[in-house]
């Protein structure tokens, strides 16, 4: 009786919703594979008449959508609403938009996040949304104490950070709840041992980790380290994704002062973090390489799926000697050249690279884990490859969207 109640409930919010707003949206699965919980972005243009002062509020029959606004540009304006559903493969669903106050606006549980923050001089740790890299800040010479060493970023099934000094380096968080929790991770407790979040689990060393950045230019390989400026912004984090942007200006190679910024975009849900990437000032025919480190890896798996070359690696190879499989996702656009650096030796070693050809920027990857404590499965070298395919083919299986 409840769930009956709550079905036609559904159904008059709906219905009341399509004729005071007289607006839907028609989504559509083209696709073969069922896309559950799929983020979808829609950008402000995209609608026909905004309601100004207020927010697009997305309802279909079964429920209210898990959705969020985003201001990209930092403008006090919102340019993108992102939001989460579930459509079988070849499934349409049609989407009433309800426009909201923002004070009416649901508060939907938290399943992205990032964490910035410094130690101050009272030794509490103050959250950043905008900081510049000391000049002084080195590996040598870390005079700037930042939790987990620079920004870090989760979703509800894996998080990440990055060392906010010259290495530049990617590192992973296995997380063993779907609990947002990066928040309090490096201010209690050693993150190299397993909590009952997670853990840290990457050995980096001089590799590009976990999806770091490098130039390929002349046949030499160039690591993101010495820069005249770098600086981090977050740009929004909500239910649906998180994102924050990196830049970098007087990156000197050859001649060049190379202009470049980075934004990582984590959604819920996903194993796998995105990366775009525009570069200004670079030398003629250099490419832009991410790798994935092989400290613990003999392997390196080479697959081609939908529109992806996927680079991926399984073996012992997480901090504690369990099961991690780890992968870049590149699409064949890039035309993605292989390669493997040296174990030893000055610069970039233990690593497995891909390089990219700079064209139709930002150029775009995506960095996917799976770690044995989180699931089980990923024990499985043959689960895991499957898994890196079937995200592939999700990343190429765009739904349609019609504007009603």
């Amino acid at each position: 009786m409840k769930n009956l109640i709550f079905i036609l409930l559904a159904l008059l919010i709906f219905t009341t919703c399509k004729k005071s707003t007289e607006k839907t949206i028609t989504i559509s699965n083209t696709g073969t594979v069922d896309l559950e919980s799929h983020v979808i972005t829609i950008s402000r243009t995209q609608f026909n008449n905004v309601v100004e002062d207020k927010i697009p509020l997305l309802l279909s029959q079964d429920d209210t959508l898990v959705s969020q606004t985003d201001d990209i540009d930092l403008d006090g304006d919102w340019d993108e609403l992102s939001f989460l559903i579930t459509l079988a493969a070849k499934e349409q669903k049609e989407v009433a938009i309800r426009w909201s106050e923002a004070a009416e606006y649901p508060a939907f549980k938290p399943r992205t996040n990032i964490r910035f923050a410094k130690k101050m001089e009272d030794g509490i740790f103050e959250e950043l949304d905008t900081e510049i890299r000391p000049a002084d800040h080195t590996k040598a010479n870390p005079t700037v104490h930042y939790q987990m060493e620079g920004p870090a970023w989760e979703n509800d099934v894996i998080g990440f950070r990055m060392y906010f000094d010259p290495r530049n380096g990617f590192d992973i968080f296995g997380k063993t709840t779907e609990s947002i929790v990066l928040d309090k991770v490096g201010i209690e407790g050693n993150y190299h041992e397993l909590q009952d979040w997670g853990m840290d689990i990457l050995k980096v060393n001089n590799s590009l980790g976990a999806g770091a950045l490098a130039l390929m230019w002349q046949d030499s390989l160039y690591r993101l380290e010495e820069t005249k400026e770098a600086s981090f912004r977050k740009i929004t984090e909500g239910p649906v994704r998180s994102i924050f942007e990196l830049n970098y200006t007087g990156w000197s190679i050859g001649n060049k002062n190379i202009k470049l910024r980075q934004r990582i975009t984590i959604e819920a849900g996903d194993p796998y973090y995105q990366s775009e990437v525009w570069l200004e000032g670079h030398p003629e025919n250099a490419k832009l390489s991410t790798g994935i480190v092989n400290i613990n890896s003999d392997t390196a798996y080479h697959l081609d799926e939908a529109s992806y070359e996927i680079l991926a690696t399984h073996d012992n190879q997480a901090f504690a000697g369990e099961k991690l499989g780890m992968a870049l996702l590149i699409a064949k656009k890039y035309n993605p050249e292989y390669m493997q650096v040296p174990n030893k030796g000055k610069g970039i070693t233990q690593t497995y690279v891909l390089s990219m050809d700079l064209i139709d920027q930002p150029v775009r990857f995506y960095f996917m884990a799976g770690w044995e404590i989180n699931n089980k499965q990923y024990a499985d070298r043959e689960y895991f490859l499957a898994k890196t395919e079937k995200e592939a083919i999700r990343l190429s299986s765009e739904p349609s969207i019609l504007f009603n």
